[in-house]
């Protein structure tokens, strides 16, 4: 069973190498080369020390897209690992790939630094500001930078391992392997940095709300303003993106994570996928994204939701368990809200295809199926959980109320509740032609639920408030699980209420990081100070479209997480996939007896 499970991780994490690492490499480089050539091709960026800092930060994202994406990929994905095969790169790789991040990670907080200073109300701090101390301030890093990697180059080397007896390129001192995790990798690319970009960004937001009441060139201001919203778009997107790799990194680190071989495979594709979520950082188009990340989440998304379906159904224990009535019918209105939310957005964005221009049917349905389906998603997690916290609960009647009836009417309750509450939509989202352009579009033609469906259905209803749900009764049922193993509680039932909080818990964790960048883009999408300036409209629909497709992986990936986390939903997928449908469609097979002649 271990054997398959680390086989399976390392099959999907060798799809997810080529696919998605080849294309977060070409549109990073592509990227990556357009940024050096806008900055490059207007004087008023090239005197500009902010924009200086973003054209060397584009330059070195290349370099380290190249040295480490590229090798990577060809490593992982094609089994091509130059590291092994030239002693060179075994050193130059490691070196130039150190020295990239740092100085990228460098960029940007200089950039933000030089924001606050460029905004603030004193004179001699915006004297700082300047294209000559940004260079020397980049010139003075970049050598520190490459002082600092000259030990990956003397103690990176090919060595025989005495285990497998093959060569690989590893670290082979002790103490510059402890200083390249916990100080350069830790402190200075990854915690250091954060510290520095969340401080200054408050600070340089502050400071941009009082410009308008300065006496500054308007054109100075508003180019600084334009350049604190790309630097700060820039630092909430880095901030998601490596925060769960630092968190995965920390763990693997950790010695009792890694002795179990399948809890290892399992850090392992944790970091694979998180690894990623770096380079995409990296990276940062916005059709490419809407084709191939959105078609990628809508089909594993639905074949993940199926497979929850059928696995949750066909296991007794599953089907008496409320917690995985409720999982199920979550993975039931997730393949909904995927069909009529993502699958739409794909058409659109990445092919021009508006439905909802052609069908006034489909503009009134997509809005209401779309709700629906995103309200009992987060009422079904919000009732899991609170049904794993009474279910571990050490009062016996509150564990009464875990059972498939009461589940039954609560989601018959909440379903017809939410129902109800859309039926707005059908009413009031029509096509209608707009006055300044002449096109028709589908919008919500009602400003009384305009502002409902802002502020309450979206915000309270589908974020905060679930947000708040999980968050305090997974720390009740994850206090509650510690405390199984010191009550009589049968060993089967014990197992299963830890696996399904587990799951659960999980889950919410996943939740909470691909929704809270939606909320917060869709806050400022919402300020009307932020939406005129076209070009700064143009970046928050951006950053808008890259957290819209986190909710949208948040939605696909329940399926995904419970493989990696349930022992139990990792046998019975085998169980399904091989015992029963896999046998059913294998010929039948005649037992023969052979009966010894007689003589």
């Amino acid at each position: 069973m271990p054997s398959s499970i680390i086989s399976l991780l390392a099959s999907v994490s060798k799809q997810i190498t080529i696919y998605l690492g080849s294309f977060t490499l070409i549109a990073g480089v592509i990227g990556g080369l357009l940024n050096i050539v806008v900055f490059l091709s207007l004087r008023t960026f090239r005197e500009s020390s902010a924009a200086f800092y973003l054209t060397v930060m584009s330059i070195v994202n290349v370099g380290q897209l190249l040295t480490g994406l590229l090798s990577r990929i060809m490593s992982s994905g094609f089994d091509i690992d130059w590291t092994l095969t030239s002693l060179f790169y075994c050193k130059f790789r490691s070196y130039c790939f150190n020295v990239c991040a740092s100085t990228s990670m460098t960029c940007i907080c200089l950039a933000i630094i030089d924001q606050y200073l460029a905004t603030s109300s004193r004179v001699q701090w915006r004297q700082w500001c300047n294209i000559k101390v940004a260079r020397l301030l980049v010139v003075l890093f970049v050598l520190i930078w490459i002082i600092q990697g000259i030990p990956y180059l003397i103690y990176y080397d090919q060595i025989i391992s005495t285990t497998t007896g093959q060569v690989t390129c590893i670290n082979t001192n002790n103490i510059f392997v402890q200083y390249t995790t916990y100080g350069n990798f830790l402190a200075f690319q990854k915690i250091l940095p954060i510290g520095i970009t969340f401080v200054f960004g408050l600070l340089a937001y502050n400071n941009v709300q009082q410009l308008g009441y300065r006496t500054i060139p308007l054109v100075r201001r508003e180019l600084d303003k334009q350049l604190t919203v790309m630097i700060l778009v820039l630092i909430v997107f880095a901030f998601f993106t490596n925060i769960p790799y630092t968190v995965i990194y920390i763990v693997s680190t950790t010695a009792q994570f890694t002795q179990d071989p399948v809890l290892s495979a399992q850090i392992q594709f944790a970091s694979l996928v998180t690894t990623y979520l770096v380079y995409i950082y990296f990276a940062c188009s916005g059709k490419q994204i809407t084709i191939y990340l959105g078609i990628f989440t809508l089909v594993a998304g639905v074949i993940g939701g199926l497979l929850n379906i059928i696995i949750f159904l066909s296991l007794k224990t599953f089907r008496e368990s409320s917690a995985a009535f409720y999982l199920t019918i979550m993975s039931i209105v997730n393949i909904g809200q995927l069909l009529t939310g993502l699958l739409s957005r794909i058409m659109t964005s990445g092919f021009g295809i508006d439905w909802t221009l052609t069908s006034l049917f489909y503009c009134k349905f997509r809005s209401y199926c779309f709700n629906i389906c995103a309200l009992i998603s987060m009422t079904c997690i919000c009732l899991a959980i609170i049904d794993q916290y009474l279910a571990t609960s050490s009062r016996a009647q509150w564990r009464q109320w875990c059972n498939i009836k009461v589940a039954r009417l609560l989601v018959v309750l909440f379903v017809l509740i939410w129902i109800i509450q859309g039926i707005p939509y059908l009413i009031y989202y029509d096509q209608v032609i707009l006055i300044t352009t002449g096109q028709v579009t589908c919008i919500n033609t009602n400003d009384v639920l305009q502002q409902y469906n802002i502020y309450g259905n979206l915000l309270v209803f589908q974020k905060l408030l679930p947000i708040c749900i999980t968050f305090v009764f997974g720390l009740l049922a994850y206090n509650n699980v510690r405390q199984l193993g010191y009550r009589t509680i049968p060993l089967v039932r014990r197992e299963l209420d830890k696996q399904l909080t587990v799951m659960i818990l999980v889950l919410i964790v996943f939740a909470f990081f691909t929704n809270i960048p939606y909320t917060v883009i869709y806050i400022v999408s919402t300020t009307p100070q932020f939406t005129q300036d076209p070009v700064v409209s143009a970046q928050i629909q951006f950053a808008n479209l890259v957290t819209t497709y986190l909710v949208y992986i948040y939605f696909a990936s329940p399926f995904y997480i419970y493989v990696c986390v349930s022992n139990r939903f990792r046998r019975q997928l085998i169980y399904v996939s091989f015992e029963i449908y896999l046998n059913r469609w294998q010929p039948g097979r005649m037992a023969i007896n052979q009966v010894m002649p007689e003589t």
